[in-house]
């Protein structure tokens, strides 16, 4: 599993970002990968910090640790 990776296609984008988002909103359920992936702070928790590690990795701003 690549944190950040939701969708599982091999490459952290905006769509990922959306996923998360939609997640934490309940419009859409994740499997354990997915869930593994959306940790992107690997804290244990997905929640906002996971979308603004993802945000800052899409910009170039910061990196995700696998």
């Amino acid at each position: 599993v690549i944190r950040g990776d939701v969708n599982g296609d091999g490459a952290i984008k905006s769509s990922d970002y959306v996923r998360i988002k939609n997640y934490i909103m309940g419009s859409v359920t994740l499997n354990a990968a997915g869930k593994l992936a959306a940790d992107a702070n690997n804290d244990g928790v997905i929640n906002s910090a996971d979308l603004l590690k993802i945000q800052k990795y899409l910009l170039k701003v910061s990196d995700i640790e696998v």
